[in-house]
């Protein structure tokens, strides 16, 4: 065990792990009392807590701090000029997701829905293999991503109909981004890449998914007259957080199903034809694939329609 001298006056503690001799002892003790003393009188801020570890043959002063070989000495005292404030990495209402993303993956679906296994389009997998990695290198990934859907606010319903030109600039206006596709997935599916953000196996009741039950008139969609009473009429996503299983292992709420999100298309600067830089992720309410990996790139970024929202995303302070 390591000896201890406590000095009550100054509210100070030292521990020095390492045995040394007495006498060595005393004067450290007398210089560090010295040093506390001068910074005493200077300083009224508030006490903070330090640990520095080092190495060094010679013991060495440092801001009052004093140590020798590795030692580890802990003051508490009030001699620091300011207090440390530790600053969170995202702002309220984000998330921090960090890790290594897979960029090429392989996902074998094992059993399809069989009502949807003639439509290419729309194939809906009801189980996966465990996904594997093919890409020889994972690329670190660290940023910040809503929560919830626009308007990123638990029990609101996801604001719908705005092209991508708007969910950029309402991004902006917050000091956000869209999200990337390869960060989109990667809050999606995580370190183990699966399909689905609950995991390998498709759930119609984890995510609001699978669950169409009014069809849209194109003529009145298309009629500014009547346009927004038909969204209202068709509108099916549930709050922002109201389905508690349907969230990602880095937190995210409602990834799959709910309502489309754009996204800025990580393989495609294309703003002019297809594959476009607006991406689409997630899927919505329908009978849709609804999974973390593909990606709707045939909208061009003017596309509005009654499905479409989006979630924001920004760098690490």
């Amino acid at each position: 065990m390591g000896n201890w001298t406590y000095i009550n006056k100054l509210s100070v503690v030292t521990r020095i792990e390492n045995p040394m001799n007495y006498s060595l002892k005393l004067k450290l003790l007398l210089t560090f009392t010295s040093l506390l003393l001068n910074c005493h009188k200077a300083n009224t801020q508030h006490p903070v807590t330090r640990t520095i570890i080092v190495n060094s043959v010679q013991p060495t002063v440092d801001a009052g701090v004093l140590t020798r070989d590795a030692s580890i000495i802990e003051i508490d005292s009030s001699i620091t000029t300011s207090p440390i404030i530790a600053v969170a990495p995202c702002p309220n209402g984000t998330v921090l997701v960090e890790g290594d993303y897979c960029p090429n993956v392989e996902q074998n679906c094992i059993r399809w829905a069989d009502d949807f296994a003639g439509n290419q389009q729309e194939l809906r997998c009801l189980e996966f293999a465990p996904s594997r990695c093919l890409s020889r290198r994972r690329v670190p990934m660290r940023f910040c991503m809503d929560i919830y859907e626009a308007p990123n606010t638990r029990g609101a319903n996801p604001i719908v109909m705005v092209d991508w030109h708007q969910a950029q600039r309402a991004c902006a206006a917050q000091g956000k981004r869209l999200c990337t596709s390869n960060e989109w997935e990667f809050a999606c599916e995580g370190p183990n890449m699966n399909p689905y953000p609950y995991g390998l196996s498709r759930d119609s009741t984890a995510c609001r998914i699978d669950h169409q039950t009014v069809r849209y008139d194109p003529q009145r969609l298309a009629n500014p007259l009547t346009r927004d009473e038909e969204v209202r009429r068709v509108y099916e996503a549930v709050p922002s957080g109201s389905l508690e299983r349907c969230v990602s292992w880095a937190g995210i709420h409602d990834m799959t199903g709910n309502v489309d999100e754009w996204v800025a298309n990580s393989h495609s600067r294309n703003m002019d034809h297809p594959p476009y830089h607006s991406g689409l992720k997630g899927g919505w309410w329908g009978p849709i694939r609804a999974r973390c990996r593909p990606m709707t790139t045939i909208h061009s970024p003017t596309f509005v329609y009654y499905q479409i929202s989006y979630r924001c995303c920004q760098n690490p302070r």
